[in-house]
């Protein structure tokens, strides 16, 4: 990697992939309620007991582990238990070739559900036995590309592309890495480059990715925000709805239509939308700012308040954790400024 991303060790970015795709697999069954990967992630290696985590999280079960890699072997630790006493529920390891990475995570999410005594219907059992890619290492490439892509940079969103384009050299059919490369010309028009050749490149691969697996949420998804990108809203429209169709507990989904909406002046839905996002993710701050906004321009001026309060405390308690989000300090700041305005008037 390079020295920009050299913190990384080759340990952490394989473990940090390999939690969000089993938290992927376990969205896929509609019994259980996940916490995103933006909740979890402010635990990792701090040696917390269960109950902790569990009250903090309000969450009924921790799914704790550990993931050791040397060349081509695995071991993989996993441990499930009850927050309320403490106990495990079921606990496993494995040792296993790389080639087996996707049968291991397969393998957690059933044996998960059977703990949790959730049957699971055979269109959960053949979702979460799909496989993304046969190719090792376009996986490999493919899972370094979330861990910069999340620190929302211009350098890391653009050294995720690399990394989720090497994946697509490597396997021309893999369609979350097209998807990934979507995202990142995505973020990048967005937020730093808004250029014609991103917009393009965002819409092309997005749309590669539905072709090439439209049982994808998160292919439709990604392909749903080029199109509103572009302001083919009618075309995203469509998307982000066959996006909730295949899975309902996907934050992308409904924050980005929810950004739709609000792009075209549909403040009620965009409302509703960032509501369902931030229902999702409790720990994103994002969509309680957006929301606020939208029912502000409403004149909801009772649940503007308590958006703007719940916001505030999401948003601190994010800076304390992830202190350099520049996007979060930024509207922080305009909130600050926005109620200092009002107290002045």
């Amino acid at each position: 990697m390079p020295k920009a991303f050299g913190k990384l060790t080759e340990d952490e970015y394989f473990r940090d992939g390999m939690t969000e795709d089993i938290i992927t697999e376990l969205t896929k069954i509609k019994e259980l309620q996940l916490f995103p990967r933006s909740s979890v992630l402010a635990f990792r290696d701090k040696p917390l007991p269960v109950s902790q985590i569990g009250q903090e999280l309000t969450a009924a079960y921790v799914l704790d582990g550990s993931i050791r890699r040397a060349g081509n072997r695995l071991r993989i630790t996993a441990q499930l238990a009850e927050t309320r006493t403490g106990h495990s529920v079921w606990a496993e390891r494995y040792d296993r070739q790389l080639e087996d990475v996707f049968a291991i995570q397969d393998e957690i999410a059933q044996n998960i559900a059977r703990a949790l005594r959730v049957m699971l219907s055979d269109k959960e059992r053949q979702e979460i036995e799909k496989v993304p890619t046969r190719d090792v290492q376009a996986y490999d490439y493919y899972l370094r590309g979330p861990q910069v892509f999340y620190q929302l940079r211009p350098k890391s969103l653009e050294f995720a592309r690399q990394m989720f384009a090497r994946a697509v050299v490597l396997d021309p059919s893999y369609a979350a890495a097209f998807a990934g490369v979507a995202n990142c010309c995505s973020f990048l028009y967005m937020y730093f480059e808004a250029t014609e050749d991103n917009l393009r490149e965002a819409a092309t691969a997005s749309r590669r990715a539905v072709e090439l697996d439209r049982e994808s949420a998160e292919a439709h998804a990604s392909h749903g925000l080029a199109e509103s990108l572009s302001r083919s809203y009618q075309e995203a429209d469509a998307e982000f709805e066959a996006a909730i169709l295949l899975n309902p507990k996907l934050f992308d989904t409904f924050y980005f239509y929810a950004r739709s909406c609000f792009a075209q002046g549909k403040m009620e839905k965009a409302a509703d939308l960032f509501k369902k996002a931030s229902g999702l993710n409790p720990a994103d701050y994002q969509s309680l700012a957006h929301l606020g906004m939208c029912l502000r321009a409403l004149g909801r001026d009772e649940e503007t308040r308590r958006a703007n309060e719940d916001f505030l405390r999401v948003v601190k308690r994010h800076v304390e954790l992830y202190p350099e989000d520049a996007r979060a300090l930024y509207l922080l700041s305009r909130w600050m400024v926005r109620r200092l305005d009002i107290r002045s008037i």
